[in-house]
């Protein structure tokens, strides 16, 4: 065989060796690339959000922070891309005219520790106890944040609702009515409603409209649902507790006592519907000597939403509306 050959021989192989289709290739097990889950090194807590909490200690380290918010004098560093996930109130300020290069922006009437509350429960989702340890401190937190349009209602609400007591909670109510914390005001209502008692003694001076005690007090479903559910307040304790239940739910009704016996006239519904389309005539007459309740002849009209008093041996029911919205007048004489 010629060197020639033997050179053309001997290239033709590496040719051959190198082609794909005829490459021998191992075949290479976890263990030796040493990607098990089992393992692999985890320096993570489980069931936890490391990039929120990763993200939230660069801010506090200042770390990759390009915006700085100013209040009161004092700097605040943050990320801007977290700030207009979070608020429509923030991304609308970087992307006005002549704000897209700044990196520094002065809030007027921002109280700088309740930025930094704010600012915390954007990061993280959370709200600590220590940084709202006054109701002021609270009140504040959710002013700035309505003013900023961050939501922290969720956050705020479960704080609230874990911290509940009768010492509290008539603020609390007036602060979910003032931020609109529709959910969280539900459960407060609840809580007063059914804690009524203690509540008084508790708060000395309550910041309550008369409209909104009343409320408190009556024989109906704060939520807006029928219920047949009655309470007695008991004279000793001063708390109020569940009482004999009515003969059918209703919803609005109207109450006044006469002789000695309950009576209950529902001009109230069957239902929420607040213009009496359903509402009922039903008389019921509660006798707490027997323990007895009876259904009387109705009234001529279906009024809801009426107040009813009695007086030499009749009942008058003033005000309210039938299924045309109208107010009427009218009288019920007992049996």
């Amino acid at each position: 065989m010629s060197p020639g050959r033997t050179k053309d021989a001997s290239s033709t192989s590496i040719v051959n060796n190198l082609s794909p289709r005829r490459e021998r290739r191992k075949k290479i097990s976890m263990k030796e690339i040493n990607l098990s889950p089992r393992r692999r090194p985890s320096r993570r807590t489980p069931g936890t959000n490391h990039v929120i909490d990763d993200l939230n200690k660069l801010r506090l380290d200042g770390h990759y922070c390009d915006v700085t918010l100013i209040a009161d004098g004092k700097r605040h560093l943050v990320h801007k891309n977290i700030l207009v996930a979070s608020s429509p109130y923030f991304k609308e300020l970087f992307e006005a005219k002549g704000n897209q290069y700044k990196s520094e922006f002065r809030l007027i009437g921002v109280r700088s520790s309740a930025l930094s509350v704010v600012l915390g429960v954007v990061y993280t989702s959370s709200l600590n106890a220590s940084d709202v340890s006054e109701l002021d401190d609270l009140r504040e937190t959710l002013r700035i944040a309505y003013t900023l349009r961050i939501e922290v209602n969720v956050v705020c609400g479960k704080f609230m609702i874990a911290r509940l007591k009768c010492m509290n909670c008539v603020d609390y109510f007036l602060l979910t009515k003032e931020f609109y914390m529709d959910d969280i005001r539900n459960e407060v209502v609840g809580y007063i409603a059914k804690s009524f008692g203690e509540v008084i003694e508790s708060n000395l001076y309550l910041p309550l409209s008369c409209q909104q005690i009343i409320n408190f007090l009556s024989g109906e479903d704060m939520q807006g649902l029928t219920s047949e559910q009655t309470y007695v307040c008991d004279i000793e304790t001063n708390v109020w507790k569940p009482f004999t239940d009515m003969p059918i739910r209703r919803l609005d009704l109207a109450v006044a006592t006469m002789d000695n016996f309950l009576y209950v006239v529902a001009g109230g519904q069957f239902s929420g519907d607040s213009l009496g389309i359903d509402s009922i005539g039903t008389v019921h007459q509660y006798n707490p000597r027997f323990d007895t309740w009876s259904q009387l002849c109705p009234m001529k009209k279906r009024p809801s939403l009426f107040s009813l008093d009695g007086m030499n041996t009749y009942l008058y029911a003033v005000g309210g509306k039938n299924t045309q919205g109208l107010s009427s007048r009218t009288f019920y004489q007992s049996a």
